[in-house]
């Protein structure tokens, strides 16, 4: 343990010996102030600065995450009449909780219709089926094995 010891020291000292040597043998920069060309203006009225011109409709018109600056024209668009299914309460009364494209959560019943005029056909454990004229839609939530988390389709 000693001599590991004195082996670390050592090496420390050679290390701050070498460094030493170093800065001693290192040459200062020469900085000639006479070498400057022109002169620097003097600073006198603040105000008779000019500043650029910025179009607030370029600035607002460009995508700041992306490279090129621009929005991509295929992104999808989140339609107003587009539902998810959060959640399924089975109770006296089976209801199915849905969540709008801005946000808001909506409860309704079997038989009862969503603003875009879905109708709630039948709501089972797992999944809704709602239905317009001829087209029909199932909504259903995924579980994890466990049961323990869920996820709307």
């Amino acid at each position: 343990m000693m001599v590991r010891r004195s082996n670390i020291l050592k090496e420390i000292a050679i290390l701050a010996a070498i460094l030493l040597i170093g800065f001693r043998l290192a040459q200062s920069p020469e900085v000639r102030l006479q070498d400057l060309k022109g002169e620097v203006p003097e600073i006198k009225n603040l105000t008779s600065f000019k500043r650029n011109s910025v179009k607030i409709d370029r600035l607002l018109s460009r995508n700041i995450f992306r490279a090129d600056g621009l929005y991509d024209e295929k992104a999808p668009v989140s339609r107003e009449g587009s539902y998810a299914l959060v959640a399924i309460l089975i109770g006296k009364e089976k209801r199915a909780i849905f969540r709008n494209s801005k946000g808001a959560l909506i409860s309704l019943s079997e038989g009862s219709i969503l603003p875009d005029g879905f109708k709630v056909e039948s709501i089972k454990r797992k999944g809704v089926i709602l239905k317009r004229s001829k087209e029909v839609k199932e909504l259903t939530i995924l579980t994890s094995t466990k049961g323990r988390s869920s996820e709307a389709r």
